[in-house]
């Protein structure tokens, strides 16, 4: 229990940095500031941190399951990279469903770590985050986003009670 911590604080820290470069980068375009290029915020900039999320959010359940040993991550982040890179190259909604549907697996493969009910639901919440992703492509509903906001909430309870039971037990 004590190495799920570890995921919790890199799940954090992975959305804190992903989201206050998201920020800085819309800010500091709009500032009299002298911004380094690669902090502009340009049209592409969106499309750019949906590609990190497809592919940094499933390296974060891979951490995962090198923290919690539990064998069916690893087959739900091979089969995620296969119909990622089948994606790539046949770009269709079947296959962006079975995309979202692998997506929502791990979350979901999350949920017996977890101690706390609330966290339970909270991350049950988040893990529609890659359907609303779809959602987003095909209908530009741009409330995505919000859906991960539960499983950071839920990372930051299982954090403070893992370590409050641990420091109640020494």
């Amino acid at each position: 229990m004590k190495k799920l911590v570890y995921f919790y604080i890199v799940y954090l820290l992975f959305f804190f940095l992903f989201v206050l470069f998201y920020d800085l980068s819309a800010f500091l375009t709009v500032s009299s500031f002298p911004v380094p290029s690669f902090l502009f915020y340009t049209p592409l900039t969106r499309e750019i941190f949906l590609g990190v999320q497809f592919v940094g959010i499933p390296l974060l359940f891979l951490f995962f399951f090198f923290v919690s040993g539990k064998d069916y991550v690893i087959g739900l982040l091979v089969g995620y990279f296969i119909v990622l890179f089948i994606f790539y190259f046949l770009p269709n909604i079947f296959i962006f469903s079975i995309l979202s549907l692998i997506g929502l697996g791990l979350f979901v493969s999350v949920i017996p770590s977890l101690t706390s009910r609330l966290s339970k639901v909270l991350w049950g919440i988040s893990s529609l985050y890659f359907i609303m992703i779809m959602v987003n492509a095909y209908f530009s509903l741009q409330f995505y986003p919000l859906f991960i906001i539960p499983s950071i909430i839920a990372s930051g309870i299982e954090m403070i009670k893992l370590i409050s039971r641990d420091c109640r037990s020494s």
